[in-house]
């Protein structure tokens, strides 16, 4: 759990969280961008408000490929009167400050936005250098997500009633997703790490499920879970005397919260047919 943890750790610190997001002709390192938003959010009054936004189409110069409009839906004659990047630069080198001590966001930023930002500060002899986190990363450790890692999906699986309510691949709708999505997990961190801890009580999420009836009228329902270290258990509940036990000889039941493990297991059911998994009382 470290990016969701270092997360966890700034917003205790009251740092101060720079999200960005690119949208570019594509994927290769001679593409370029044409368009870039950002958002600040600083602490006030004990909560974190979006205090600056910045969204800025960019002229790259070069015609955008018909498959990156599609995505972007960002097309030639949405940018031919913008300034270009180095154009745009003295406004980028204010927001992106490295004397404000921003810690710096986005969504699978690590792998794609901070090359694009990365090429164009060294062309300007600058640095693009400062505290990062991936949201991305953030979803990859939340093993206990039953959604995919795309950020859309993770964003309605928090969200359901808002996912139609953003501009998908617009970036500046982007940026808010990755800054609830980021909000989302932490609570759950919070929930799931800090409070077990605390408690020594372990709390865990579904990660499979089978069901066994060697007759007589008895029915076991098995359960592979996941707790919030990231450990795999193994249990067994007896629908015939509504009994836990544990299905491997590395768990200790003693040592995990039924109630969650309960609520857990009935969510997983409900969301995967409960006509099929008997509801647990």
């Amino acid at each position: 759990m470290e990016e969701t943890k270092k997360f966890y750790e700034y917003v205790q610190a009251g740092r101060d969280f720079l999200v960005y997001d690119l949208e570019t002709t594509g994927v290769r390192s001679t593409d370029r961008i044409i368009e870039i938003s950002t958002r600040l959010y600083q602490k006030v009054n004990g909560r974190y408000l979006c205090t600056e936004q910045n969204e800025y189409y960019v002229n790259p110069q070069m015609h955008i490929p018909e498959e990156a409009s599609r995505v972007n839906h960002i097309t030639d004659d949405m940018v031919g009167d913008k300034p270009t990047i180095d154009e745009l630069f003295p406004k980028l080198q204010k927001i992106f400050d490295p004397a404000k001590k921003l810690v710096v966001m986005g969504y699978n930023s690590k792998k794609f936005d901070n090359k694009f930002m990365d090429r164009l500060f060294t062309a300007h002899m600058e640095l693009f250098d400062f505290d990062f986190l991936d949201v991305y990363l953030m979803v990859k450790e939340a093993s206990y997500l039953p959604c995919g890692k795309k950020q859309e999906e993770v964003f309605r699986y928090f969200f359901p009633d808002k996912g139609d309510s953003l501009d998908w691949h617009n970036s500046s709708a982007d940026i808010i997703a990755t800054w609830n999505v980021a909000c989302a997990l932490t609570k759950q961190y919070r929930s799931r790490v800090l409070q077990s801890k605390d408690s020594g009580i372990k709390t865990v999420s579904v990660k499979s499920y089978r069901s066994y009836s060697p007759g007589a009228g008895r029915k076991y329902q098995f359960w592979r879970v996941v707790t919030a270290d990231g450990a795999y258990h193994e249990f067994m509940y007896s629908v015939f005397d509504g009994k836990w036990k544990a299905h491997d000889e590395v768990t200790d039941i003693e040592k995990f919260d039924i109630g969650s493990l309960v609520n857990a297991c009935n969510e997983w059911a409900q969301k995967n047919g409960a006509d099929h998994h008997r509801k647990l009382a």
